[in-house]
Protein backbone atom coordinates (compact mmCIF):
# COMPACT_ATOMS: atom_id res chain seq x y z
CA UNK A 1 0.00 0.00 0.00
CA UNK A 2 1.47 3.28 -1.22
CA UNK A 3 2.82 5.95 2.15
CA UNK A 4 0.43 8.43 2.27
CA UNK A 5 1.36 12.11 3.23
CA UNK A 6 1.02 13.16 6.47
CA UNK A 7 0.84 16.81 7.39
CA UNK A 8 1.87 16.43 10.74
CA UNK A 9 5.86 15.11 9.30
CA UNK A 10 9.07 17.13 7.71
CA UNK A 11 8.31 17.42 3.59
CA UNK A 12 10.56 16.72 1.07
CA UNK A 13 10.68 18.75 -1.98
CA UNK A 14 12.18 16.67 -4.35
CA UNK A 15 13.16 17.54 -8.22
CA UNK A 16 10.96 16.07 -10.69
CA UNK A 17 13.23 16.29 -13.50
CA UNK A 18 15.80 14.32 -12.09
CA UNK A 19 14.08 10.65 -13.38
CA UNK A 20 12.85 12.40 -16.74
CA UNK A 21 15.84 14.30 -18.20
CA UNK A 22 15.74 13.75 -22.07
CA UNK A 23 12.20 12.69 -22.26
CA UNK A 24 10.24 14.33 -25.03
CA UNK A 25 7.27 15.99 -23.53
CA UNK A 26 3.72 14.07 -23.96
CA UNK A 27 0.95 16.15 -26.56
CA UNK A 28 -0.94 18.55 -24.00
CA UNK A 29 -4.36 16.91 -23.15
CA UNK A 30 -7.53 19.31 -22.90
CA UNK A 31 -11.43 19.37 -22.40
CA UNK A 32 -12.96 19.35 -25.58
CA UNK A 33 -14.20 23.17 -25.55
CA UNK A 34 -10.56 24.41 -24.58
CA UNK A 35 -9.36 22.07 -27.32
CA UNK A 36 -11.12 23.49 -30.19
CA UNK A 37 -9.66 27.08 -29.46
CA UNK A 38 -5.86 25.82 -28.70
CA UNK A 39 -4.63 22.82 -30.01
CA UNK A 40 -1.02 21.62 -28.88
CA UNK A 41 1.18 23.27 -31.64
CA UNK A 42 -0.59 26.55 -30.40
CA UNK A 43 0.47 26.50 -27.22
CA UNK A 44 3.95 25.81 -28.37
CA UNK A 45 3.54 28.46 -30.74
CA UNK A 46 2.81 31.16 -27.85
CA UNK A 47 5.46 29.76 -25.77
CA UNK A 48 7.75 31.02 -28.54
CA UNK A 49 6.36 33.86 -28.40
CA UNK A 50 7.25 34.72 -24.93
CA UNK A 51 10.35 37.32 -25.26
CA UNK A 52 12.31 34.96 -22.39
CA UNK A 53 12.96 32.82 -25.12
CA UNK A 54 15.18 34.92 -26.85
CA UNK A 55 17.32 35.79 -24.01
CA UNK A 56 21.18 35.03 -24.76
CA UNK A 57 21.77 33.35 -21.45
CA UNK A 58 23.88 30.94 -19.34
CA UNK A 59 22.63 27.50 -19.28
CA UNK A 60 23.91 26.63 -16.45
CA UNK A 61 22.61 29.52 -14.39
CA UNK A 62 19.25 28.92 -16.41
CA UNK A 63 19.22 24.74 -14.93
CA UNK A 64 20.16 25.94 -11.57
CA UNK A 65 17.16 28.25 -11.33
CA UNK A 66 15.09 25.91 -13.17
CA UNK A 67 16.09 23.27 -10.24
CA UNK A 68 14.84 25.77 -7.79
CA UNK A 69 11.54 26.37 -9.23
CA UNK A 70 10.58 22.60 -9.25
CA UNK A 71 11.62 22.69 -5.68
CA UNK A 72 8.86 25.16 -5.15
CA UNK A 73 4.94 23.46 -4.09
CA UNK A 74 2.22 24.58 -6.13
CA UNK A 75 -0.36 25.85 -3.57
CA UNK A 76 -4.22 24.81 -4.27
CA UNK A 77 -6.64 26.89 -1.45
CA UNK A 78 -9.24 24.43 -0.06
CA UNK A 79 -11.49 23.92 3.17
CA UNK A 80 -9.74 20.47 3.66
CA UNK A 81 -7.75 20.62 7.11
CA UNK A 82 -6.01 17.47 6.62
CA UNK A 83 -5.13 14.37 4.26
CA UNK A 84 -7.00 11.96 5.29
CA UNK A 85 -8.35 8.40 3.73
CA UNK A 86 -11.62 8.31 5.92
CA UNK A 87 -14.50 10.94 7.25
CA UNK A 88 -12.73 13.83 9.60
CA UNK A 89 -14.72 15.96 11.84
CA UNK A 90 -14.30 19.93 9.95
CA UNK A 91 -13.70 18.23 6.58
CA UNK A 92 -10.84 16.08 4.71
CA UNK A 93 -9.28 15.53 1.67
CA UNK A 94 -9.79 12.06 0.25
CA UNK A 95 -8.59 10.58 -2.47
CA UNK A 96 -7.71 13.91 -4.70
CA UNK A 97 -8.29 17.42 -5.60
CA UNK A 98 -10.75 17.45 -8.23
CA UNK A 99 -12.10 20.36 -10.51
CA UNK A 100 -15.15 22.27 -9.62
CA UNK A 101 -17.25 20.55 -12.19
CA UNK A 102 -17.02 17.16 -10.28
CA UNK A 103 -18.49 18.67 -7.27
CA UNK A 104 -22.25 18.91 -6.12
CA UNK A 105 -23.46 22.57 -6.88
CA UNK A 106 -20.25 23.80 -8.97
CA UNK A 107 -20.50 26.79 -10.70
CA UNK A 108 -21.96 29.17 -7.82
CA UNK A 109 -20.41 32.52 -7.28
CA UNK A 110 -19.06 31.35 -4.44
CA UNK A 111 -16.72 28.76 -5.56
CA UNK A 112 -15.13 31.39 -8.29
CA UNK A 113 -16.65 29.34 -11.10
CA UNK A 114 -18.76 31.10 -13.76
CA UNK A 115 -20.64 30.68 -17.10
CA UNK A 116 -17.51 32.05 -18.72
CA UNK A 117 -15.59 29.49 -17.04
CA UNK A 118 -17.77 26.58 -17.88
CA UNK A 119 -18.04 28.40 -21.64
CA UNK A 120 -14.09 27.52 -22.26
CA UNK A 121 -13.97 24.30 -20.32
CA UNK A 122 -12.51 25.87 -17.48
CA UNK A 123 -14.17 24.11 -14.66
CA UNK A 124 -12.25 21.37 -15.63
CA UNK A 125 -8.83 22.51 -14.37
CA UNK A 126 -8.11 22.37 -10.76
CA UNK A 127 -6.71 26.24 -10.14
CA UNK A 128 -2.94 26.43 -8.22
CA UNK A 129 -0.64 29.17 -7.88
CA UNK A 130 3.09 28.88 -7.19
CA UNK A 131 5.32 30.78 -4.89
CA UNK A 132 2.31 31.41 -2.79
CA UNK A 133 3.43 29.85 0.53
CA UNK A 134 5.52 33.29 1.35
CA UNK A 135 3.57 35.56 3.46
CA UNK A 136 3.09 38.55 1.59
CA UNK A 137 0.66 36.40 -0.63
CA UNK A 138 -1.63 36.10 2.54
CA UNK A 139 -3.25 38.97 1.10
CA UNK A 140 -3.34 37.22 -2.47
CA UNK A 141 -4.49 34.02 -3.39
CA UNK A 142 -4.70 33.03 0.15
CA UNK A 143 -7.03 35.71 1.11
CA UNK A 144 -9.63 34.44 3.23
CA UNK A 145 -9.05 30.82 2.74
CA UNK A 146 -7.61 29.06 6.05
CA UNK A 147 -5.65 26.13 4.60
CA UNK A 148 -3.54 25.73 1.39
CA UNK A 149 -2.59 22.28 0.08
CA UNK A 150 0.92 22.15 -1.03
CA UNK A 151 1.26 20.00 -4.63
CA UNK A 152 4.61 18.76 -6.04
CA UNK A 153 5.65 20.80 -9.00
CA UNK A 154 5.98 17.63 -10.91
CA UNK A 155 2.14 18.57 -12.09
CA UNK A 156 3.94 20.92 -14.05
CA UNK A 157 5.83 18.20 -16.35
CA UNK A 158 2.34 16.88 -17.08
CA UNK A 159 0.89 16.89 -20.18
CA UNK A 160 -2.48 17.80 -18.12
CA UNK A 161 -1.11 20.43 -17.30
CA UNK A 162 -1.22 24.58 -18.55
CA UNK A 163 -0.34 27.68 -17.46
CA UNK A 164 -1.57 31.36 -17.81
CA UNK A 165 0.18 34.72 -16.68
CA UNK A 166 -3.01 35.96 -15.20
CA UNK A 167 -6.70 34.68 -14.64
CA UNK A 168 -9.38 35.31 -16.98
CA UNK A 169 -10.70 37.49 -14.63
CA UNK A 170 -8.13 40.27 -15.39
CA UNK A 171 -9.35 40.70 -18.64
CA UNK A 172 -13.09 40.62 -18.43
CA UNK A 173 -15.09 42.00 -15.83
CA UNK A 174 -17.50 40.12 -13.09
CA UNK A 175 -20.96 40.58 -15.23
CA UNK A 176 -19.12 39.14 -18.42
CA UNK A 177 -17.56 35.84 -16.38
CA UNK A 178 -21.44 35.48 -14.89
CA UNK A 179 -22.88 35.94 -18.29
CA UNK A 180 -20.91 34.01 -20.55
CA UNK A 181 -19.32 34.33 -23.74
CA UNK A 182 -22.86 35.31 -25.47
CA UNK A 183 -22.58 38.58 -23.89
CA UNK A 184 -19.26 39.44 -25.35
CA UNK A 185 -18.92 41.99 -28.13
CA UNK A 186 -16.24 41.73 -30.60
CA UNK A 187 -14.08 43.62 -28.30
CA UNK A 188 -13.92 41.39 -25.43
CA UNK A 189 -13.41 38.45 -27.54
CA UNK A 190 -10.49 39.78 -29.28
CA UNK A 191 -9.31 40.21 -25.53
CA UNK A 192 -9.77 36.97 -24.62
CA UNK A 193 -7.88 35.84 -27.60
CA UNK A 194 -5.09 38.08 -27.22
CA UNK A 195 -4.50 38.50 -23.23
CA UNK A 196 -5.34 34.97 -22.31
CA UNK A 197 -5.59 32.19 -25.46
CA UNK A 198 -2.62 33.47 -26.92
CA UNK A 199 -0.57 33.22 -23.67
CA UNK A 200 -1.49 30.24 -22.35
CA UNK A 201 1.38 27.45 -22.01
CA UNK A 202 2.30 24.01 -21.31
CA UNK A 203 3.83 23.43 -17.53
CA UNK A 204 6.43 22.13 -19.15
CA UNK A 205 7.23 25.62 -21.34
CA UNK A 206 5.82 27.82 -18.21
CA UNK A 207 9.04 26.42 -15.81
CA UNK A 208 11.41 27.21 -18.69
CA UNK A 209 9.60 30.53 -19.26
CA UNK A 210 9.89 31.55 -15.78
CA UNK A 211 13.21 29.62 -15.43
CA UNK A 212 14.99 32.05 -17.76
CA UNK A 213 12.60 35.44 -16.65
CA UNK A 214 14.53 34.78 -13.06
CA UNK A 215 17.82 34.02 -14.48
CA UNK A 216 17.84 37.30 -16.19
CA UNK A 217 16.61 39.17 -13.98
CA UNK A 218 20.02 37.53 -11.62
CA UNK A 219 21.95 37.76 -14.62
CA UNK A 220 21.23 41.76 -14.72
CA UNK A 221 21.22 41.96 -11.02
CA UNK A 222 23.96 39.43 -9.88
CA UNK A 223 23.46 40.72 -5.85
CA UNK A 224 19.83 39.91 -5.83
CA UNK A 225 19.46 36.41 -4.68
CA UNK A 226 16.60 36.52 -1.41
CA UNK A 227 14.65 33.85 -2.70
CA UNK A 228 11.63 35.01 -0.76
CA UNK A 229 11.88 38.11 -3.49
CA UNK A 230 12.73 35.90 -6.34
CA UNK A 231 10.53 33.09 -6.74
CA UNK A 232 7.03 34.35 -4.48
CA UNK A 233 3.92 34.43 -6.12
CA UNK A 234 2.69 35.61 -9.05
CA UNK A 235 4.45 32.48 -10.97
CA UNK A 236 1.75 32.04 -13.38
CA UNK A 237 -2.33 30.55 -12.67
CA UNK A 238 -1.41 26.71 -13.04
CA UNK A 239 -4.22 25.06 -14.23
CA UNK A 240 -4.63 20.67 -14.00
CA UNK A 241 -6.92 18.95 -16.27
CA UNK A 242 -8.94 16.30 -14.13
CA UNK A 243 -8.17 15.02 -10.63
CA UNK A 244 -4.86 15.69 -8.50
CA UNK A 245 -3.85 12.65 -6.87
CA UNK A 246 -3.79 12.19 -3.65
CA UNK A 247 0.07 10.94 -3.81
CA UNK A 248 1.01 14.27 -5.39
CA UNK A 249 0.24 16.09 -2.46
CA UNK A 250 2.85 17.37 0.00
CA UNK A 251 0.60 18.78 2.96
CA UNK A 252 -2.37 21.17 4.11
CA UNK A 253 -0.75 23.87 5.35
CA UNK A 254 -2.43 26.48 8.11
CA UNK A 255 -2.09 30.07 7.10
CA UNK A 256 -3.35 31.20 9.91
CA UNK A 257 -0.86 29.18 11.93
CA UNK A 258 2.58 31.21 12.16
CA UNK A 259 4.27 28.77 13.51
CA UNK A 260 3.33 26.03 11.12
CA UNK A 261 3.42 28.07 8.07
CA UNK A 262 6.94 30.00 8.69
CA UNK A 263 8.24 25.94 9.27
CA UNK A 264 7.40 25.09 6.06
CA UNK A 265 8.18 27.85 4.50
CA UNK A 266 11.46 27.17 6.17
CA UNK A 267 11.79 23.73 4.86
CA UNK A 268 11.31 24.56 1.21
CA UNK A 269 14.44 27.62 1.63
CA UNK A 270 16.67 24.71 3.18
CA UNK A 271 15.95 22.51 0.63
CA UNK A 272 17.01 25.22 -1.72
CA UNK A 273 19.80 26.35 0.36
CA UNK A 274 22.43 24.21 -1.78
CA UNK A 275 20.90 25.23 -4.95
CA UNK A 276 20.96 28.21 -4.11
CA UNK A 277 24.83 28.93 -2.96
CA UNK A 278 25.55 26.94 -6.36
CA UNK A 279 24.15 29.77 -7.89
CA UNK A 280 25.96 32.17 -5.54
CA UNK A 281 29.02 30.17 -6.21
CA UNK A 282 28.44 31.48 -10.05
CA UNK A 283 27.41 34.60 -9.57
CA UNK A 284 30.56 35.75 -8.25
CA UNK A 285 32.62 34.23 -11.04
CA UNK A 286 30.48 35.44 -14.01
CA UNK A 287 28.41 37.71 -13.55
CA UNK A 288 30.20 40.26 -12.52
Amino acid sequence: MEDQPDAETNIHFTNPLASQSGEEAEEVKLPMKLSKLVSHEKLLENARNYPEMGFDLDPELVSYVRDILLLLPLVHRTDAKRISSEPVSGGSLYDSIVPQSYMHGAGSDSDNTFELDRDLDLDEFVFMAWGAIYPQERGHFLAGVRNAALISSSLLLDPRCIVSPDDISSIISYHDLKTGIKSLDQKERQAIQEEYLDKLVTGRDWLEIEARRIAKQLTDNPQDLDIAKLFAGDLGEIKFFGEIPRSKIIAIVDTHDKHEYDLYRKQIEEETGFILAKVRQFSRKHLR
